[in-house]
């Protein structure tokens, strides 16, 4: 019987707390690391204000932690959550200090801390410059739930059709 391993949850968050993310930026960070084989997502929650997306190890979920091949017999991490829009949540880790409207965590990672050319990753990413911390794991939270009223709200479009200027076709 393989030999249980000590896990821990990490979270990247901006460096400066208060920034915000527009919705095409945290959906171009989950296609870039889906895309990456780094991460598969399997579950979101989409309220009007904030979006989280939960993702499961992909094949080359170790570019994540480590420089070269893995073949450990555990996954890397149980869990990815990536969390973004224009609502902060406080995230349970002392040393971030206030609540952030972006982050990226994984749960139940088997290592400390990802790898330096994945934190450039994201940071090139998101355009921004981001901090990392680390936490003893217990166990995997449940999935956030959208409260009632904050379902996001979707716009109609009101224009009457016709396409762009030009591409009307007439008949004779």
């Amino acid at each position: 019987m393989a030999k249980k391993s000590k896990r821990y949850d990490i979270i990247i968050v901006p460096h400066h707390r208060s920034t915000r993310f527009a919705m095409g930026t945290g959906a171009a960070l989950i296609r870039n690391l889906a895309a990456s084989y780094l991460a598969t997502p399997t579950a979101e929650s989409v309220a009007e204000e904030w979006v989280e997306v939960y993702c499961e190890p992909a094949v080359a979920s170790h570019d994540a932690f480590v420089t070269g091949a893995y073949d450990g017999e555990h996954p890397l991490y149980k869990e990815m959550v990536i969390r973004f829009g224009t609502q902060a949540v406080e995230v349970g880790y002392p040393e971030v200090g206030e609540p952030v409207a972006f982050l990226l965590e994984f749960r139940g990672a088997l290592f400390e801390d990802v790898v330096g050319s994945f934190h450039k990753r994201v940071a090139d990413i998101v355009y921004t410059k981001i901090d990392s911390y680390t936490k003893p794991h217990k166990r995997l939270p449940a999935h956030r739930k959208v409260p009632k009223g904050q379902e996001p709200k979707y716009k109609k479009n009101k224009s009457a059709g016709g396409g762009m200027a030009g591409t009307r076709v007439e008949e004779f």
